[in-house]
């Protein structure tokens, strides 16, 4: 059956299984990097990349209660919160309705939305940037994982990105980045520079899967209120 391709609107999705370092996975492979993968095993609804499971900082949050993920590629993250029946709604934007199916048919998505009774996930097929500009709703974590190929989408680091990502954040809601970058570089401090600009706390979170990929992940998180959060390699906060 596999390896299984769909046409997407810039290239072809191939659905993938390989061997990995933490076990058999299934993989969506666009562009010629993996954008998601899922445990074939008993681990089918967990997340198995660490920045993913990294992504469980946003319920050290108070009073978490609707979030927003940008970038949904192969929903890893979505699955581990409704396999875990958190009572939270979970907003997806995933601009690529073809990641959506596959994740569906392939990655075990529509079997764990059937297990859930408290988590609710709502799922948006558009431009992030242009769910921010649209989107009425206030969100208590805001994640961006949304990636063109290996690159962050463009847009949702500018100014005005982050001025909406704020506009539709909750009181002590914060701004979670997956930055795929090894800790010094060009691409990471350029990611703190944007997050410290437009917000008062800066927080480096680990999330480095060294089995699995050869670059590092880290979450850059940005809130205006000091957060509990634990893991924590950097945190920097803005001058008034």
């Amino acid at each position: 059956m596999f390896p299984r391709p769909y046409l997407t609107q810039d290239g072809v999705l191939w659905v993938r299984d390989v061997d990995t370092p933490k076990g058999r996975m299934r993989v969506l492979q666009h562009q010629g990097v993996y954008q998601s993968a899922s445990f074939l095993d008993d681990r089918k609804f967990e997340a198995p990349f660490a920045y993913l499971q990294a992504f469980d900082h946003v319920f050290e949050l108070s009073q978490v209660k609707r979030v927003l993920l940008l970038g949904g590629g192969g929903y890893s993250w979505p699955k581990q919160v409704l396999a875990h029946d958190r009572d939270v709604i979970l907003d997806v934007v995933e601009i690529e309705p073809v990641f959506t199916k596959a994740a569906r048919r392939h990655l075990f998505l529509d079997e764990v939305c059937k297990l859930a009774t408290k988590a609710k996930m709502h799922v948006f097929h558009e431009d992030g940037l242009a769910y921010l500009r649209r989107c009425e709703e206030r969100y208590s974590a805001i994640v961006n994982d949304a990636f063109q190929g290996d690159q962050p989408a463009g847009g949702l680091l500018t100014d005005e990105a982050l001025a909406l990502a704020k506009e539709h954040l909750a009181k002590n809601g914060a701004y979670f980045v997956n930055v795929v970058a090894d800790e010094g570089t060009e691409e990471f401090e350029e990611a703190l520079h944007c997050i410290g600009r437009a917000f008062v706390h800066t927080y480096v979170i680990e999330a480095r899967d060294p089995e699995l990929s050869e670059v590092d992940n880290f979450l850059v998180v940005g809130s205006d209120v000091e957060q509990p959060f634990t893991k924590v390699l950097q945190q920097r906060v803005r001058v008034l």
